[in-house]
């Protein structure tokens, strides 16, 4: 049984994960999804994050350039932190990426470090590599 198939169409399936997003304290959302970003717009209180692609406003996470940067986990919410290069996740796609930046996210909201995460993408991209070989 697939998720539309349990919730009956995408509406309920959205309106399902919308009720748990109002009930969080922080929220991983992918702000280049037009989808989320019109269904999250009124939900979303200031404190919860957002992974942009254009441009990495504060608070947010995203790519800059040919790097992930970390704007939301950060001490000093004007600066900002490396968390890796796009040269190190695996597969080298947009749901790659996203899926690097969704998982560090995760990792940053509960306090592991960007050198841990960034370590944790390289290994995952040389498993992967390795993986495909056999």
């Amino acid at each position: 049984m697939t998720t539309l198939t349990w919730h009956g169409n995408f509406s309920a399936y959205a309106q399902a994960k919308l009720r748990i997003l109002k009930q969080t304290d922080i929220a991983l959302l992918n702000a280049d999804d037009p989808a989320v970003v019109q269904e999250t717009v009124f939900v979303v209180r200031t404190e919860k994050s957002s992974i942009p692609w254009v441009h990495l406003l504060q608070g947010s996470w995203g790519v800059v350039e040919d790097l992930l940067v970390d704007r939301a986990f950060v001490k000093d919410p004007l600066e900002a932190e490396v968390i890796a290069e796009l040269k190190d996740i695996y597969p080298k796609v947009a749901h790659g990426v996203s899926n690097a930046l969704a998982a560090a996210g995760l990792a940053r909201s509960i306090g592991v470090s960007n050198d841990v995460i960034s370590k944790a993408i390289q290994s995952f991209a040389r498993v992967a590599t390795e993986l495909r070989s056999f």
